[in-house]
């Protein structure tokens, strides 16, 4: 009987030290996933990291129980999304929002990794459509909920510049959100079949090299997508990067110093190439609205423009409760007068433009000190028509994290918008990388619209991305630039433009079907099967 009760106390210790040696592993790994995956991403964009990390993902969440595979959804979420969106503390000046930011993401994968784990027992044939339509699913709701959602740090923001780019104007990010989701659960299956096959070390090496060697060039050599340049009309635009001296606060709280440093771009940049058509400046470029201030007006007027001037500004204006509230807003100037066009951003920022919850956080910090100005949410069409000598040119348009919300973008592409312009101000982020990342959000709306884009930043970065997404023109980050580029314009839809509502609507059925399957499997006794590997 003691001898019995030696074995069980060592066998019970030989679990518990195998239980927490799995735990390890399974959170390094975790790590490492999401780690891998953050280097597909901008600048870096290295882009068949993000399947390799997928894959890696998928294999944690199948070989772990409910409990562990929840927790290392969270811990992938946190070494994915904390390095990639650090960029949010700075521009608010505190750690707090970016903890609460990430905090949310990696929930959303947490739930991911409790659902894939609840469909293990599968069999292997089956469970990579159901992850697909679960990691689909997970991605598209993040988009949309809570409040406006944070569509940021997408499978499609990983993947636009490879092969899985060309599925972007069939079915948009749903499309490429499955597809890539999909191939990261068939690989890993096939990894679990390879040790039954009994196959020697050195072709085993050299299969998964060749293998390697295929997926890497795919991506490096992907085609441009199929639909025809046809015989555009052309627009010849010049890009005003007047620049934000750091920190961005004491810039734009000097008045005319932002405006002054874009009218003299403007001027400079036109004496050395040539008029265009039309120029484009960033959201913000002039700090003070020249319709109502005289002295930005004065300078404006004093260029004698030709062709349209289009600028982002804040309009402010008193509301019935006596508050001053403001529209982020993009407009125009043509030689002495502004241009009747306007456009009011339509999905302001959460606790950078607006902030909700005020009853609540009330009680913790006086929200009117902490944004004294908060932006009213524009309506309407998303684009902007702007006048030129002959017919005008319609744009799809978003101010600055309006790119993101792929709904909004297409919209404007189905209300007429012959290219894509995207008008922001990136200097409250400093040196950090969310203009690259933004900027790769881009070339995802130019490639599933088959648009010509052009994104135009206050300090950077601004440019031009073709239809096929590739970049055709660039500045660099804070700094004064000047670019003069010709685009097309472009008129007829692709089916991701055409049917994005239904796409979105089918990937959240979808998405939804998974997790009903998953979780009905995990409750009504196919768990009580043995887990496939």
């Amino acid at each position: 009987m003691v001898r019995n009760l030696k074995q069980s106390k060592a066998k019970g210790k030989k679990q518990r030290d195998a239980n927490w040696s799995l735990g390890l592993i399974s959170t390094l790994v975790s790590i490492l996933a999401g780690l891998i995956m953050w280097g597909a991403q901008s600048p870096w964009g290295f882009e068949p990291l993000f399947l390799i990390g997928l894959t890696l993902l998928v294999g944690v969440f199948y070989s772990a129980s409910l409990k562990r595979a929840t927790l290392m959804g969270f811990v992938a979420g946190v070494s994915y999304f904390a390095p990639l969106i650090y960029w949010s503390s700075v521009s608010i000046g505190s750690l707090i929002p970016w903890f609460v930011l990430v905090a949310i993401q990696s929930a959303w994968w947490a739930l991911l990794g409790f659902l894939t784990a609840s469909s293990a027992r599968l069999p292997r044939s089956v469970r990579p459509l159901l992850f697909a339509g679960l990691w689909t699913g997970i991605e598209l709701i993040r988009g949309l909920w809570p409040l406006s959602g944070f569509p940021w740090g997408t499978t499609a923001q990983a993947s636009v510049g490879g092969v899985f780019g060309g599925l972007l104007p069939y079915g948009g990010e749903v499309l490429l959100s499955f597809s890539v989701a999909l191939v990261a659960a068939y690989c890993l299956s096939g990894l679990a079949v390879l040790p039954r096959l009994h196959l020697s070390p050195l072709p085993t090496a050299a299969a998964f090299a060749v293998l390697l060697l295929i997926g890497v060039s795919s991506f490096l050599f992907a085609p441009h997508q199929r639909f025809p340049l046809g015989n555009d009309q052309q627009l010849t635009l010049g890009l005003v990067q007047g620049g934000v001296p750091l920190p961005p606060e004491e810039s734009y709280a000097e008045p005319g110093k932002i405006s002054g440093n874009h009218i003299r771009t403007l001027e400079s940049g036109r004496a050395a190439q040539g008029e265009v058509q039309v120029f484009l400046a960033g959201e913000t470029a002039l700090d003070r609205d020249p319709r109502k201030h005289f002295e930005i007006a004065q300078p404006l007027s004093a260029l004698n423009l030709k062709v349209p001037f289009i600028y982002g500004v804040n309009q402010y204006f008193v509301a019935p409760d006596s508050k001053l509230w403001r529209h982020n807003q993009v407009t125009g100037w043509q030689g002495e007068y502004p241009l009747k066009l306007s456009y009011d951003k339509q999905i302001p920022v959460p606790f950078g433009e607006y902030i909700p919850f005020k009853k609540f956080l009330n009680y913790f910090v006086e929200t009117d000190k902490l944004l004294p100005t908060e932006v009213v949410p524009g309506a309407g069409p998303a684009v902007l028509t702007i006048p030129l000598a002959k017919d005008p040119v319609t744009a799809g348009i978003g101010i600055c994290f309006e790119v993101a919300f792929e709904q909004h973008m297409m919209r404007g592409i189905r209300e007429g918008g012959t290219f894509i312009y995207v008008p922001t101000n990136n200097s409250s982020f400093g040196k950090t990388y969310e203009a690259y990342q933004q900027f790769q959000l881009l070339r995802v709306r130019a490639r599933e619209s088959d648009r010509w884009a052009v994104g135009v930043s206050t300090n950077g970065i601004s440019g031009v991305v073709t239809p096929q997404g590739a970049v055709s023109q660039v500045t660099k980050l804070n700094e004064s630039a000047y670019l003069k580029a010709t685009i097309g314009l472009r008129k007829t839809l692709t089916p991701a433009v055409k049917y994005a509502p239904e796409i979105q609507v089918f990937g959240l059925i979808l998405g939804s079907i998974a997790a009903i399957v998953a979780l009905g499997l995990d409750v009504f006794g196919y768990k009580k099967r043995p887990r496939r590997p």
